[in-house]
């Protein structure tokens, strides 16, 4: 069994920049997009947790958060060679306020579990009368560290893992005919 996921991913403006600030129940953010130049525009979202506002509020001495933004670019070099810029990152971690003794022992009992993701990506296309020929550099990160303290804060349990990946691919697409 084996599947296929197709992302198509959006154009920034390309006549004025624009941004838009969110906020919900959990989070709050900041998305911006705007022309880059004459010939290219980028789309930027960022957006941050406020659950230790909600956790301190209801009394845990336990507070994930998470942080994560995206970056896309699109700029045209020429009428036949594109760049294309992609960037996604984000950040969790647990954070414990081990201030008294019965916060210690509520807190023995939950992992600390911090991760770091970042992906990025270069594309250059160059358009052939027939297709197009495409090379891309991209990098993966992904960090995850966990841990977990008793009471007396003594660490008795890390577990770390790093993976690092980098890509290298050239690819040529081409069209047999107009009807294909």
């Amino acid at each position: 069994m084996s599947s296929v996921l197709a992302l198509d991913m959006a154009s920034g403006r390309e006549d004025r920049f624009g941004s838009k600030y969110l906020i919900s129940a959990t989070q709050y953010g900041l998305n911006a997009e705007g022309p880059l130049g004459d010939a290219g525009n980028f789309i930027y979202s960022i957006r941050r947790s406020f659950l230790d506002l909600i956790f301190e509020a209801n009394g845990l001495p336990f507070v994930p958060t998470y942080t994560d933004w995206n970056f896309i670019a699109n700029y045209d070099v020429t009428p036949s060679d594109k760049l294309f810029i992609l960037g996604i990152g984000a950040y969790d971690e647990v954070n414990r306020d081990q201030s008294s003794l019965e916060k210690r022992v509520f807190n023995a009992g939950i992992m600390d579990n911090s991760q770091n993701r970042w992906i990025g990506g270069l594309n250059y296309r160059h358009l052939l009368g027939n297709g197009y020929l495409d090379f891309t550099l991209s990098t993966n990160y992904t960090d995850f560290q966990f841990s977990q303290v008793d009471s007396g804060r003594v660490e008795y349990f890390r577990s770390t893992a790093t993976e690092v990946e980098n890509n290298l691919k050239l690819q040529h697409f081409w069209r047999l005919n107009n009807r294909m």
